[in-house]
């Protein structure tokens, strides 16, 4: 019989998300009549970034940013160009002295006809609020 060895679990340092928000308002006219195709479902990916030592604020920002960009990326492969809702989902961990940020990102990926300016993920200051 074979026993594991007891492994140091992963502890949530710090978590927070932000829910599904729309991209585009009616203030946005231009671009939302440019839309042609939207996608059936939501598109949801976990990115895990693994850190040599305790990371700051930036850090967390950047790995969200980090994870909208890689989503955009997979939905042009796809033949979609822009999302009409996001969110997401930021976890800190640690194990010991390991840290790992986990981003879980999602997004309603849509068809435009216009190139449309790319924007920041949504409420990033909740990351700076609540840490």
């Amino acid at each position: 019989m074979f026993f594991r060895r007891k492994e140091l679990p992963w502890e949530v340092v710090h978590s927070c998300s932000v829910d599904p928000v729309p991209v585009y308002y009616d203030s946005d006219d231009d671009d939302l009549d440019s839309i042609v195709s939207v996608k059936d479902n939501t598109v949801r990916r976990t990115y895990v970034l693994e850190l040599k030592k305790p990371a700051s604020t930036s850090v967390h920002r950047k790995a969200v940013m980090f994870a909208q960009e890689r989503l955009l990326e997979e939905i042009e492969q796809n033949g979609y160009n822009t999302l009409l809702s996001e969110s997401w989902t930021f976890t800190l961990l640690r194990k010991a002295d390991a840290h790992r940020i986990q981003v879980e990102y999602r997004g309603t990926p849509a068809l435009s006809m216009r190139t449309i300016k790319r924007r920041q993920p949504p409420f990033m200051g909740v990351l700076q609020a609540a840490y």
